[in-house]
């Protein structure tokens, strides 16, 4: 059985390759996400808590890498639920709670970094 005859008409085939090269970007963006993220909070874990300039900038980089962490890992797993039509509908909606999940997460966390931010002042 041929490729093409698998397909609904009216749909191009898609090849093999393509649907595991988007699979794979969908990966490394999210892992470089999570990457960003635990910088972030590393961060923030070996800071010196006693110099409070020290904590004004890791205070800020931290929201920088934590905030483009979870944007490329949430608009990664939503863009690849997307388009990634060939994938199981579940695996797709999971990626969309994953998504949810992480933005949610990252508001948590921006909350409770605010309010030690606020002990610095």
């Amino acid at each position: 059985m041929s490729e093409s005859s698998n397909n609904k008409v009216g749909q191009p085939s898609v090849s093999a390759e393509y649907k595991i090269g988007a699979i794979v970007i969908v990966v490394m963006l999210v892992l470089l996400g999570i990457i960003l993220i635990w910088v972030g909070q590393l961060m923030v874990a070996t800071a010196n808590w006693e110099d409070s300039e020290e904590m004004r900038a890791v205070y800020k980089n931290n929201l920088i890498l934590t905030g483009l962490g979870a944007m490329i890992s949430s608009v990664a797993l939503i863009g690849g639920a997307l388009t990634m039509k060939d994938v199981d509908k579940f695996v797709r909606l999971g990626m969309i709670i994953a998504a949810a999940m992480i933005i949610v997460q990252l508001m948590s966390w921006v909350m409770g970094i605010t309010s030690l931010w606020y002990r610095f002042y």
